[in-house]
C-alpha cells in the first residue's frame, strides 16, 4: 500500500520545460541583416559618384541672382547630395532680406533646384539728404540705396529713422502715421497705381500724394485711405494731360480739384 502511494506522487510531479531561445536568435538575426543593408545603402549612396551634385538651380529670383542664392546655400558642385540637411540650407539661404519664402529640392539621383519667392518693394524711406532705405509692406528692410530710381517705388518723406539694419523691421519716430503710409502704399499698389506716385510726404500729420505728373493730393491722416485712392485715380484719369495742381477732400466722400495757376 505505501508503495502504491510513492508511485502515486511521483507520477502527480510537473515536467520541467526548458527554455526556447531559437525566436530570440531569428529575430537578432533579422534584425543585423536589415542594419547591415542600411549601412551598405548609406556607403553606396556616400561613396558612389552618381549622387554627387552636378547641378544646382534657382528659380524665382527677380531682384536677387541665381549665383547670390548658392553662395548662401553653401552647395557646390561635387558635393554628395545626401550629405547636407534641408533645413540649415533654407534657413541659410532665408537670411537674405529679400526672401520670402524658401524650398529645397533634392532631386536624385545628381540635382538640387531650390524654389524661392521675393519680398516685393513697397516704398523707400528717404533717410537724411541721400540714403534711401528701401522696404516692404511690412516695414521689412530689403536694401539701402542712393539711387531713388533704382526699384521704381514711392518715396517716403517727413518720417524720422530711429534705427534700420537691412534685414530688420524699420524704427520710426512717428510710428502710427508710419503705418498710415505703408497702408497707403500697398493699396496704391493693389490699384496698379504704385508707379505712378512720386512721393509719399507726412507734413503735420497730413499725408499728401505727390503724382509722376506732378498731381498733389491731400489724403489727410490715412482715414478710409482705401476709397480716397479709387476716388484719386478716377479723377486723375479724367484731366487732361499737362494739367497740374491739388486734389483736396471736404469731407472723407468728397472732394475737389484745384489747378495750379
Amino acid at each position: 500500500m505505501k508503495e502504491a502511494m510513492g508511485l502515486g506522487n511521483s507520477l502527480a510531479q510537473p515536467r520541467s520545460r526548458k527554455p526556447r531561445h531559437k525566436p530570440n536568435k531569428v529575430l537578432k538575426t533579422v534584425v543585423l541583416v536589415n542594419l547591415f543593408l542600411i549601412a551598405l545603402i548609406v556607403a553606396v549612396g556616400l561613396l558612389t559618384p552618381a549622387f554627387y551634385i552636378k547641378e544646382v538651380t534657382v528659380t524665382g529670383t527677380q531682384h536677387l541672382t541665381p549665383a547670390k542664392v548658392i553662395d548662401a546655400a553653401n552647395l557646390q558642385v561635387g558635393k554628395n547630395i545626401f550629405t547636407f540637411r534641408k533645413q540649415t540650407v533654407e534657413d541659410s539661404i532665408s537670411s537674405l532680406s529679400f526672401i520670402q519664402n524658401v524650398n529645397v529640392i533634392r532631386e536624385y539621383p545628381d540635382k538640387v533646384s531650390i524654389v524661392i519667392s521675393e519680398c516685393s518693394p513697397m516704398a523707400q524711406v528717404l533717410c537724411g539728404e541721400s540714403l534711401y532705405i528701401v522696404i516692404d509692406e511690412t516695414g521689412k528692410i530689403l536694401d539701402t540705396t542712393s539711387e531713388s530710381a533704382k526699384y521704381g517705388v514711392p518715396v517716403i518723406e517727413g518720417v524720422f529713422v530711429e534705427q534700420f539694419e537691412v534685414g530688420n523691421i524699420i524704427s520710426t519716430r512717428q510710428t502710427d502715421s508710419f503705418e498710415q503710409l505703408l497702408l497707403i502704399a500697398k493699396e496704391l499698389s493693389e490699384n496698379n497705381m504704385i508707379d505712378m506716385v512720386a512721393k509719399l510726404s507726412l507734413e503735420d500729420s497730413e499725408i499728401f500724394l505727390t503724382f509722376q505728373s506732378g498731381i498733389r493730393c491731400d489724403i489727410g491722416n490715412g482715414n478710409n485711405s482705401s476709397y480716397k485712392i479709387r476716388f484719386i485715380r478716377e479723377v486723375i484719369s479724367q484731366l487732361p494731360a499737362g494739367k497740374t495742381g491739388t486734389v483736396e477732400f471736404i469731407d472723407e466722400y468728397k472732394a475737389v480739384f484745384k489747378e495750379d495757376e
